[in-house]
């Protein structure tokens, strides 16, 4: 394998396992030297799509960390924890047998769009320069500002009625959402406790868990396990730049309106391609006459 290696893996983690711990299991695979990351952590006890950035790759995966995600979680209603989720020890109980799956219905409307969240305590969130899990671990709660989270889409899949009535759903949202709040607040919004009683991840961006590779796969497999920046990124909308255009844009050169770039609509970054898609750059929106480049990705002269 060449030391140059870079790309993508689309790794599908397993419970119990933290992320930090995943790549150390993915590093075997690799020349000692390769720089090896992560986009974004997924909680030890979660299952599901852990994206692993290899080389020149770890440089981008700000851009799949500001991706979609997509999550099935189920929620148990009737008992609440202090974690919000099926590890924490219970807080308030009420029995749920009066939930019907129509009014459940109802509730999850309320919460498609952008809404707001507090984060729990038992996250990473820094508050005072300490991580909210640690002060909670020492018995505390502290006061925490609200953040706004985007909800895509609420599937309700499944709904068991009963004193602990549980409901599957199917969730899109953008980064820095908490599913296991969002369960809590579904619960609190229909009068009742409730917490996350299982997850597992989807998929983040296009890299979806149909498609993932074990670690088994990945230290078997090495390099060959690697998805291209091109596809790993196609999720953000593409401006194609003119064959004319390439050389002074791999030199560091603003791309510019008068280039005569179709520019899409939505998406605040953007995939600069050739004629054949592939990936040169990414750049960010401006307010005037030019596109901010943000990373070259094609080497220049070829």
């Amino acid at each position: 394998m060449s030391a140059a290696i870079s790309g993508f893996i689309n790794l599908l983690k397993p419970p119990g396992l933290t992320s930090h711990r995943a790549v150390a299991h993915v590093k075997r695979a690799f020349p000692r030297r390769t720089k090896i990351g992560h986009a974004g952590t997924l909680d030890p006890d979660v299952p599901g799509v852990l994206v692993i950035c290899v080389g020149r790759a770890t440089k981008l995966a700000q851009f799949l960390m500001d991706a979609d995600k997509a999550y099935r979680v189920e929620i148990t209603f009737g008992l609440a924890t202090d974690t919000e989720d099926w590890t924490g020890r219970p807080v308030d109980e009420k029995p749920a047998d009066g939930l019907t799956e129509s009014e459940l219905q109802r509730a999850l409307s309320n919460f498609i769009g952008t809404i707001e969240q507090v984060p729990p305590m038992y996250s990473a969130v820094r508050v005072g320069g300490r991580r909210l899990y640690e002060l909670a671990r020492e018995g505390m709660e502290v006061p925490r500002q609200s953040r706004w989270a985007v909800i895509k889409s609420i599937e309700l899949l499944s709904f068991w009625p009963g004193p602990r009535a549980r409901a599957l759903l199917d969730v899109t949202c953008g980064k820095g959402t908490y599913m296991r709040t969002l369960c809590k607040d579904i619960g609190e919004h229909l009068g009742l406790p409730a917490h996350m009683s299982y997850l597992i991840r989807k998929r983040v961006g296009v890299l979806d868990i149909h498609d993932a590779r074990t670690l088994e796969e990945v230290e078997e497999g090495g390099d060959s396990v690697l998805i291209e920046p091109a596809e790993a990124l196609s999720h953000l909308p593409a401006v194609r730049i003119p064959q004319e255009r390439i050389e002074a844009l791999l030199h560091g050169v603003q791309p510019s309106v008068t280039w005569g770039l179709q520019v899409p609509k939505g998406g605040e970054v953007l995939r600069l391609v050739d004629e054949k898609g592939e990936l040169l750059a990414l750049a960010r929106r401006t307010h005037d006459r030019y596109l901010e480049l943000v990373k070259v990705i094609a080497r220049r002269g070829g």
